[in-house]
């Protein structure tokens, strides 16, 4: 349960919803949202791995959430507000020479207006680049403990533009 099921991925991206402390990974005492990485480094749920500050965000309160996760290939300056890079955050805010620009990355709870989480990121070189391929798919963890998290409907969409992405 320590790592959220995707320790030891490399060239991978956490979205962590977590519920639980674990004081040893430097989290935080409240449910958070954060953002991992560590490129092409196995990836282990570790405060050096956040590539944004965990955010403060109720989960285990018994309701149904929903959550946009939006990546952006071109920076978006009015999630400004919204962006608190981490310490592993430096190594993707870069243009790389693989030849994808700085995009910036999103994620929005319960309909908000305004994004939990916003990061300036290039995933061409957060994921690797190179191949073409990426995997997406959804973990959960609770170690010794019990709790339900049920992804109820999700969707994929690879249009830049939202308005033909189902929702």
């Amino acid at each position: 349960g320590e790592h959220l099921g995707y320790g030891g991925l490399v060239h991978a991206l956490a979205v962590e919803f977590d519920a639980w402390f674990n004081p040893d990974a430097g989290d935080l005492v409240e449910d958070h949202v954060a953002l991992l990485s560590q490129g092409a480094e196995p990836l282990f749920a570790r405060r050096e791995n956040h590539i944004h500050f965990p955010m403060p965000t109720s989960l285990a309160d018994g309701l149904v959430h929903s959550v946009r996760i939006v990546y952006h290939d071109h920076l978006q300056p009015e999630l400004a507000p919204f962006m608190r890079p981490g310490p592993a955050a430096r190594f993707f805010m870069t243009e790389g020479s693989e030849g994808y620009g700085l995009g910036t990355l999103g994620v929005w709870m319960d309909g908000a207006a305004d994004p939990i989480a916003a990061l300036p990121v290039n995933l061409g070189v957060l994921l690797g680049g190179g191949s073409g391929e990426t995997y997406v798919g959804f973990t959960a963890s609770t170690g010794r403990a019990w709790a339900s998290q049920d992804i109820t409907t999700w969707s994929f969409c690879e249009s830049s533009d939202l308005g033909t992405c189902a929702t």
